[in-house]
């Protein structure tokens, strides 16, 4: 049967039409992410791209999952489960002393001197502990061994002159160091935002070292992915970069939204004044090679982390 011109016509418009719409369809495809994080203020960046909607306008469906630490973070990325995330340079570099197949793209957070410090040894305001050495054969709540809170508190008892054996760490999950703290069971903790704020705002407790008074500039977090996520879904990692460059810019134009999101992200119910009153840390757009060095030659020293390697040859970004 032989049709008309017109017909024809209108035929190659819908063909066109349906084409261009397809081609929409494929482009409005979103790439999956899975991405780990610990429930602190260190992953604000992180917060911020998934509540302002930046992950989205990139093409990304990033889902963050919930873990309680960086070594069980970089653990399900090695198994599969998750493509990369953000974890505490210790884990990071003791996982590379294990040959993880895990490379570094991105400033997780690093310390700033800010008034109210993000990261802080803490102890009760009526407690007769006022300086580290006070603390000899005391307890102290830090989240784990192996850890950059062991770092910053051995550092700060050498500094002081103490053994760091001469103090006992308790290992505390962050949300439970306040409890503990006010029950006598430790006799400081080291906190990070947002639990350094809410300690000082509601209840009894006064700092006694900022971590920049332990450890100047020092690197906590890295972002990273796996060599496999890497190699297979390089396009999702452009993109991831861009939505988080894109984050830090929205956290520098309105850090009261960053911290906003950290208190929804962390489902704490906090009020506004205390929500205002949170401390971010400081984030790079290239990573710092030169302070995660330092970082790990502190690391290193201590035995926290002795992988005897270069750190800036894991890095994927930015000039070693």
């Amino acid at each position: 049967m032989r049709i008309s011109d017109a017909t024809a016509t209108r035929l190659r418009c819908i063909a066109a039409t349906l084409s261009i719409l397809l081609l929409g369809c494929q482009n409005d495809a979103r790439i999956p992410l899975k991405l780990g994080y610990v429930p602190v203020g260190d992953s604000a960046p992180l917060y911020v791209a998934v509540k302002a909607g930046i992950f989205r306008d990139n093409g990304l469906d990033v889902e963050l999952i919930e873990v309680a630490e960086g070594p069980l973070i970089i653990a399900g990325a090695v198994k599969g489960d998750l493509d990369g995330g953000s974890a505490g340079i210790a884990p990071i570099l003791n996982a590379l002393g294990r040959d993880a197949p895990i490379r570094i793209v991105g400033d997780g957070g690093h310390i700033v001197d800010r008034p109210r410090p993000p990261v802080a040894l803490v102890t009760l305001s009526s407690s007769p502990y006022r300086t580290l050495r006070d603390l000899a054969g005391k307890k102290i709540a830090i989240t784990g061994p192996r850890t950059i809170e062991d770092a910053l508190v051995s550092v700060a008892a050498q500094n002081a002159g103490l053994e760091r054996g001469s103090i006992t760490f308790v290992p505390v999950p962050q949300e439970s160091k306040i409890p503990v703290l006010l029950r006598g069971d430790v006799q400081a903790a080291l906190l990070v935002e947002p639990y350094v704020s809410e300690a000082l705002k509601e209840h009894p407790i006064r700092v006694m070292l900022s971590a920049q008074q332990m450890i100047p500039d020092f690197q906590q977090a890295l972002i990273f992915f796996t060599e496999d996520t890497l190699a297979k879904k390089k396009p999702a990692v452009e993109r991831f970069l861009r939505s988080y460059e894109a984050a830090l810019d929205y956290i520098a134009r309105d850090p009261d939204y960053a911290k906003t999101a950290i208190s929804e992200r962390l489902k704490r119910k906090l009020s506004p004044d205390l929500i205002r009153s949170l401390s971010l840390l400081g984030w790079d757009k290239t990573p710092n090679v030169e302070r995660m060095r330092r970082t790990q030659d502190v690391l290193r020293r201590l035995n926290v982390a002795a992988w005897p390697g270069d750190i800036g040859t894991k890095v994927v970004r930015g000039s070693p």
